[in-house]
């Protein structure tokens, strides 16, 4: 069954398994140029993906699962970044050509997306700050974070603009307005910060995230009650 709640963890689920594989991704590229400290924090992000594994493909089944009861096929299992992409974008692809009819539940779907997406974005900035604390100057993560914020801002404006919708409900649009204030003060205080700013202010900023991300999590709960359930 289609159901409005069904079609946003479709959405959203995509995005937060994204984070494992992003951090793997984040784990391999960082190694080049790292020093020490940064090697080894690098090398517990490794063993804290390990312990995370299980988690990650408990999110692959129950999204299979919800697939299945949105009668949406969606083949694979990814094991790797590449497969994951290639999942993800197999979910965009079948839902959007499920739904080109029914404007209300593609809504729905899209703002389980856009969410996820920005959670995903932020979970990754915290870590590349938390990085930059030991290695301020390191390249890719200097990139990676002018990356991350570039993305968050994009994800302000979509969620804005799905907080303004008349195919959800106010109690809904209340909560996408929340989120869009939220990932919004994350770019603020990005842009108020500085490349070059010392590891203290990169931990306070990181710890900031981790604020915003449970505000976040908190209003996907808010969202995920509050969407029909038939």
């Amino acid at each position: 069954m289609r159901s409005p709640q069904v079609l946003f963890l479709v959405g959203y689920i995509p995005q937060i398994i994204g984070v494992y594989f992003s951090l793997v991704e984040l784990l391999d590229a960082a190694r080049s140029d790292a020093n020490d400290a940064l090697t080894a924090a690098l090398q517990r992000l490794e063993t804290a993906l390990g312990e995370r594994r299980s988690s990650t493909v408990q999110n692959v089944t129950r999204l299979h699962s919800l697939l299945e009861q949105a009668d949406i096929v969606v083949p694979g299992h990814p094991r790797t970044p590449d497969d994951f992409y290639t999942m993800r974008e197999a979910v965009m692809d079948e839902v959007s050509t499920a739904l080109e009819k029914d404007v209300e539940r593609e809504t729905v779907f899209l703002l389980g997306w856009v969410l996820g997406d920005a959670t995903w974005t932020l979970n990754l900035l915290s870590q590349i700050r938390l990085f930059r604390a030991l290695q301020p100057s390191h390249p890719l993560l200097l990139e990676q974070q002018s990356q991350r914020v570039s993305e968050l801002r994009e994800q302000t404006l979509k969620l804005s603009t799905l907080a303004d919708s008349k195919l959800i409900s106010e109690s809904m649009r209340m909560a996408v307005r929340l989120c869009a204030s939220i990932v919004s003060s994350v770019v603020t205080r990005a842009v108020d910060s500085s490349m070059d700013e010392p590891a203290d202010s990169l931990l306070a900023q990181a710890a900031a995230d981790d604020t915003a991300l449970r505000a976040l999590a908190t209003q996907a709960q808010v969202l995920e009650r509050d969407c029909p359930k038939t």
